[in-house]
């Protein structure tokens, strides 16, 4: 039940990022996608690129889940790694990487920056980004050619981290 608290914390969120975009009329772009490149050992991931040499570089999933894919025909697969998951979905004959979030405080950042991690440390390891008060939670975004780096925040300490893909006809997925 927790992952799917997260996911929908994320997911209104991600609509915060819409509104506060439309708002302040600008983004902060970032070098190519370097925010969005997660690595965990000696694999790198990033949403958007095909899934299959990353499924075998990061080996058998602790935990695998499939359901009909929002972004069209086929299945979205969620794999879990222990300290994190990534979902991917179809793209013709091609499944591509959609998104990646953390499950606890054993992973992090190319910055640093995991589960527990203070906004003020967010900010200084992501100055590019900005942030969207959302009443009981906080979210900081970083926005990159290939989608967004989102922090979900409480009491000033960082409970979600997500990279989402742009996925196209599914913005929330």
């Amino acid at each position: 039940m927790r992952k799917w608290t997260g996911f929908l914390a994320v997911a209104a969120g991600i609509l915060c990022l819409c509104a506060c975009a439309a708002g302040s009329g600008e983004t902060a772009p970032t070098e190519g996608s370097d925010a969005l490149a997660f690595s965990y050992g000696d694999v790198t991931i990033c949403p958007g690129d095909p899934a299959q040499a990353v499924l075998e570089a990061l080996g058998e999933p602790g935990s695998y889940q499939e359901t009909p894919s929002c972004a069209g025909e086929g299945m979205d697969k969620t794999y879990g790694y222990g300290g994190f998951y990534l979902t991917t979905y179809p793209e013709g004959e091609t499944d591509r990487i959609g998104q990646i979030w953390f499950a606890d405080d054993t992973v992090s950042t190319a910055a640093g920056i995991r589960i527990g991690s203070l906004m003020e440390q967010v900010k200084r390891a992501y100055p590019q980004g900005s942030v969207c008060a959302g009443g009981e939670q906080d979210f900081y975004f970083v926005s990159a050619q290939k989608g967004t780096l989102s922090f979900t925040l409480e009491n000033g300490r960082v409970t979600q981290v997500q990279y989402q893909g742009m996925t196209a006809g599914c913005p929330a997925c």
